[in-house]
């Protein structure tokens, strides 16, 4: 199983739901948090520093198509990245971002892999659940 925090804004290259990074970011270098509200976002995605960015979308041997689809899914089983998740989630609510968690079982052609994550083109007809957060 996969999850996938996102928030209803599609993302321009993928043409699916955003991500809670690319978001945290966008928001980060908005303009509109305070000194102190950065500094607390980093604090949250601290954790995550260690989290390669995929190569696949440095990969010139992969297609421009195939690199800009593809999006990422964390392992259900990096439980303690997913619980730590929550509270950068929770900073994005704050800020008036919706949130929502995804859930599938096939994340779709998987391009990169690692011990926390994927990075996969969705398969067209990919199901997956979608809840609120």
């Amino acid at each position: 199983m996969y999850i996938r925090f996102v928030t209803p804004r599609v993302h321009p290259y993928s043409g699916r739901e955003t991500g809670v990074f690319h978001t945290a970011y966008r928001l980060k270098y908005s303009g509109r948090l305070t000194d102190d509200e950065i500094d607390l976002l980093n604090e949250l995605l601290s954790p995550y520093g260690d989290l390669e960015v995929p190569p696949v979308y440095r990969d010139e041997t992969i297609m421009q198509k195939r690199r800009d689809a593809a999006i990422c899914w964390f392992k259900t089983h990096s439980r303690q990245m997913i619980s730590h998740m929550y509270s950068v989630v929770a900073f994005l609510k704050f800020h008036g971002v919706p949130m929502a968690l995804l859930r599938t079982e096939l994340p779709g052609r998987v391009l990169y892999e690692d011990e926390h994550q994927v990075a996969a083109v969705p398969y067209r007809r990919a199901r997956h659940f979608k809840c609120w957060i």
